[in-house]
């Protein structure tokens, strides 16, 4: 809503310009954490004929006059304080004994620095089955089971090899799809 009420002000058309698109754009700057002024003008490019940084920026500035914030803002403002205040980094560190993390291979790279940052030598850590199956969503299984390997290496890893969600057949083809090993049987 209020994405939609600063487009208005600023006249840009919802119709070639729909908020949810222009509110996805943001998000994903958000994910990568890039502020407004982080964002290029190449980045930008042509949306909203050029204006989608200037909407970032009154977007950004509206939450705050509202001591508002949306998804993204949660974890950079958690990364924010995290990475300028250790004695609260320190403080949450000594209370959390466990991290799960579903869907790992979908994190983007603000939640994953999140979880380097509140990681530490006592915890433990479950992250999920890195499995194929998303690929085609872009996911990496090799390269985030690297990054895994810096958790493995503090503790114990156990492999949890039953996939409750896919019938084996469906299993067997991503992985095959995935390491282009396909077979006609």
């Amino acid at each position: 809503r209020l994405l939609k009420q600063l487009m208005e002000a600023a006249d840009i058309d919802p119709k070639r310009w729909p908020a949810r698109m222009l509110g996805g754009v943001i998000s994903r700057w958000k994910d990568r954490g890039l502020p407004p002024e982080k964002v290029g003008i190449a980045e930008a490019g042509d949306i909203a004929n050029g204006r989608v940084r200037a909407l970032y920026e009154r977007y950004q500035t509206r939450l705050i006059a509202l001591n508002a914030v949306d998804f993204g803002d949660l974890l950079l403002h958690m990364l924010s304080i995290f990475t300028t205040h250790s004695d609260v980094l320190a403080d949450y560190q000594s209370r959390i004994t466990h991290i799960m993390v579903d869907e790992y291979q979908e994190s983007d790279p603000q939640q994953r620095e999140l979880l380097r940052i509140l990681a530490c030598d006592d915890m433990i850590l479950c992250a999920d089955d890195l499995s194929t199956v998303g690929r085609f969503r872009g996911a990496d299984p090799e390269g985030l089971a690297q990054e895994l390997d810096h958790y493995r290496n503090k503790g114990r890893s156990l492999q949890l090899d039953i996939n409750y969600r896919n019938s084996p057949e469906i299993m067997r083809l991503s992985n095959a799809f995935a390491t282009e090993k396909f077979s006609t049987s």
